[in-house]
Formats: structure tokens, C-alpha cells, sequence
């Protein structure tokens, strides 16, 4: 694909969670919230998906996408007006999938794309995943003015 369009290998999903499964999720990651440096806004640990108080949440996104492959990291980031910023990275070409799922996104502000000298914006609402190669560049964007949590899963 990377000779292709790439963005046509990028896909959303819509309506992943309940509005009371989300509203859960959201209250239960809270705590794990940090920040970790080099990583724009706050973060959690990786391996999100080694928890129990998340994993039904994990399994149920990923029936939704239809991926049956391992995971290797999962992590919920936050942005807002006051943290946000670029970070510009790819993931391990030994990856299969990403996916962001969206599970608080009032602006419907998605993940930014770096492709050559070209820099594509897209749209994800909340509740929604998207899907991407983990070669292509891309980062969190900057131009949030509310509240954005993300998780994203790394799959082998």
C-alpha cells in the first residue's frame, strides 16, 4: 500500500460503545493519566489492555473492528488548548493495524497524516475508530480547544 493512496487505507468505524459503556471507560482511566515525556499531552502506561477494569472495553472495540490479531500496546492519550502539541511518528513496521478509537472527541478533530511534504487533516467523532497502517506518519493534533481522549491499539 505504500506505493497506493494511503489514505484510502485509512477507515472509520462508528458507534463502538454504549454512551454508558463510554461514559465508564472514561471515568475509569482517569487515574492512569500522567505525563510522560516526549508525549503530547497525558498519557497511560501501554499495556492498558493487562488490566482487567479495561479489557471487556478492549475486546468489545476490537469485535467492532473485526482484527483478530494479538495486541502489543494499548494506551489512552489526552489533549486540551493547554497541552497539546506534535509529535510525528510512525509505529513498528512488524505492526499490522492501529486503531485510535475516540472515546471523547467534541470537536471530531482526528488524527493528523503526514504523507511526502503533504499534511492531511481527517475526522473521527467520538465514538468512532479509526483504522491506519502504522508506517504512515502521523501525530495528535495540535489545533484541540476541548477535552480529547484517544486510546490507540498496536497490533501484532
Amino acid at each position: 500500500m505504500k506505493n497506493g493512496n494511503e489514505l484510502d487505507s485509512i477507515k472509520i468505524i462508528d458507534n463502538i460503545l454504549t454512551d454508558q459503556e463510554r461514559i465508564i471507560l472514561l471515568n475509569r482511566l482517569q487515574p492512569f493519566l500522567k505525563r510522560i515525556p516526549d508525549c503530547p499531552g497525558l498519557q497511560t502506561v501501554p499495556y492498558l489492555h493487562k488490566f482487567p477494569v479495561f479489557s471487556n472495553f478492549i475486546a468489545k472495540i476490537i469485535r467492532k473492528c473485526n482484527i483478530d490479531r494479538e495486541i502489543d500496546k494499548s494506551w489512552v492519550n489526552y489533549t486540551d488548548k493547554d497541552i497539546a502539541f506534535e509529535n510525528w511518528h510512525t509505529h513498528p513496521v512488524s505492526f499490522h493495524t492501529t486503531i485510535c478509537y475516540m472515546i471523547e472527541n467534541p470537536e471530531g478533530i482526528g488524527t493528523k497524516f503526514k504523507i511526502g511534504d503533504e499534511i492531511y487533516e481527517t475526522e473521527c467523532p467520538t465514538n468512532s475508530v479509526m483504522l491506519l497502517p502504522p508506517y504512515i506518519e502521523h501525530t495528535v493534533p495540535s489545533n484541540v480547544t476541548m477535552p480529547r481522549y484517544s486510546l490507540a491499539i498496536d497490533f501484532i
